[in-house]
């Protein structure tokens, strides 16, 4: 565990996509040896807690990369985690619905509307008021505006001034260079 808190710590620490690309290896060989890459009963909460923070680190990682074929996988690996009961595994310091937001951005550039639905609905179901935090409202208010037809609306949310983190700012290059495709 030491030496995973180790690369933990590095991975943090560095902003650096190759390097960030080498420690995110690293430390999924070290979660591998721990039987952590997937949570079981008999992991400790520590190292689910670790486990989680590498897959999100990974998935902030990649987004900031553009790569988002490795966000999503990103992003399901974390979906084991983030189902444990709070009992099993805190929710403290989990990047949770930054990483759900910037997903359901995702499946709206893309046009995924029937992906998005459904994300939300699994939000609903588990009870995630989706309206009241930053990083979930943005793509549902973004979402609600295509609807509407008010590209204005969607055009000035997208300025770099109302982004809920910097990693949002990514979709900005990626909408504005293909067309909105509207249902």
């Amino acid at each position: 565990m030491a030496e995973l808190t180790s690369v933990l710590q590095q991975l943090k620490s560095t902003t650096d996509y190759k390097q960030s690309s080498a420690l995110l290896s690293k430390a999924k060989i070290l979660l591998l040896k721990n039987n952590a890459l997937t949570p079981s009963p008999q992991t400790p909460p520590q190292l689910l807690s670790a486990a989680r923070t590498v897959f999100e680190i990974g998935a902030l990682t990649t987004i900031r990369a553009r790569n988002p074929d490795a966000f999503v996988r990103y992003f399901h690996q974390l979906a084991q985690f983030y189902d444990l009961p709070s009992d099993v595994l805190s929710t403290d310091g989990s990047e949770r619905n930054k990483i759900t937001g910037l997903y359901l951005l995702l499946l709206l550039v893309k046009g995924d509307y029937s992906g998005f639905h459904t994300e939300l609905e699994g939000l609903e179901m588990r009870g995630v008021p989706a309206e009241s935090d930053v990083y979930l409202a943005y793509p549902v208010r973004l979402e609600r505006w295509l609807m509407e037809g008010s590209y204005d609306q969607v055009w000035r949310a997208m300025s770099k001034a109302e982004y809920p983190s910097e990693e949002f700012s990514v979709f900005h290059d990626v909408s504005c260079n293909r067309p909105v495709r509207h249902v």
